[in-house]
């Protein structure tokens, strides 16, 4: 599962320039700037003799400070669709993971911050 983690990184880092949080790691937001939360949500796992195949969510949260207005975080979602939308499929090592659909929520407020969660649901294969 850590290198499926590693594969999403791969896929995610550089389509916005925004610092990203991580499960598991220690992260400060920044107080007036954009930034990303990633949640790995993994939902089925299908063991098999040589491969394993997996499916779940990736939950993107992007986060712009109050008072941004909508336009800019409605923009960054669509760039991220864009990159991760349905068919995209990334490889990483001995793995892949293939988007099969993207939704968004609505745009929601959460303490100093208004924010999007866009759910990735992928199918994913690691060989062994």
């Amino acid at each position: 599962m850590k290198e499926l983690n590693s594969a999403f990184m791969v896929a995610i880092e550089g389509i916005l320039p925004y610092p990203i949080k991580y499960e598991g790691k220690l992260f400060k937001p920044p107080p007036d700037a954009p930034w990303i939360e990633i949640k790995h949500i993994p939902t089925t796992t299908e063991p098999l003799q040589t491969v394993e195949k997996l499916g779940g969510i990736l939950q993107i949260d992007i986060n712009h400070p109050l008072d941004t207005g909508a336009p800019k975080l409605l923009e960054d979602a669509d760039q991220v669709k864009a990159k991760l939308g349905p068919h995209a499929r990334f490889a990483y090592q001995n793995q892949s993971f293939t988007v099969r659909r993207v939704e968004y929520s609505q745009i929601l407020q959460k303490e100093n911050y208004n924010l999007i969660h866009l759910s990735i649901y992928y199918k994913a294969t690691i060989n062994f």
